[in-house]
């Protein structure tokens, strides 16, 4: 099971941090981790650091792609491919989203490289993180 959390980090962050991802994975590990006390600290390095998504946007989108394989309520949205047993449920947020799926690479990755070639992928649990854009150089997607 991986529940990936997707950031789309500011164009001047992204020069500093591409070539030095862990930093980066640190800081928003911190800022996941946050007490509620150091709330507005965190919420001001979120500003400087990431943008927002724009979730009518991506709304629709997966609406009119995956018409067919999903289930959709307000910003939630799950697709089943039951040939190939697999499943991706993605909850659209303004300040990140979250892509929970039994699969490693699942497609719905690569409409998020599409929509911004700057999202960072966290997975906290299993301390794993990447650029997206730098997945869809060398590897295909699954499903």
């Amino acid at each position: 099971m991986r529940k990936y959390y997707l950031f789309i980090v500011r164009n001047d962050f992204y020069e500093v941090y591409k070539d030095n991802s862990f930093v980066l994975y640190k800081t928003l590990e911190n800022l996941w981790k946050i007490k509620k006390s150091d709330f507005s600290y965190g919420l001001s390095l979120y500003d400087a650091l990431c943008q927002t998504f724009d979730v009518d946007i991506l709304n629709r989108y997966f609406r009119g792609k995956y018409h067919n394989r999903i289930m959709s309520e307000k910003n939630r949205h799950v697709i089943v491919n039951k040939q190939k047993k697999y499943y991706v449920l993605i909850e659209l947020h303004y300040s990140c989203t979250i892509v929970l799926t039994n699969i490693n690479m699942p497609n719905v990755l690569r409409d998020f490289n599409y929509y911004n070639r700057r999202i960072f992928v966290c997975d906290f649990v299993n301390e794993d993180f990447f650029w997206l854009n730098n997945q869809y150089q060398n590897k295909k997607a699954v499903a």
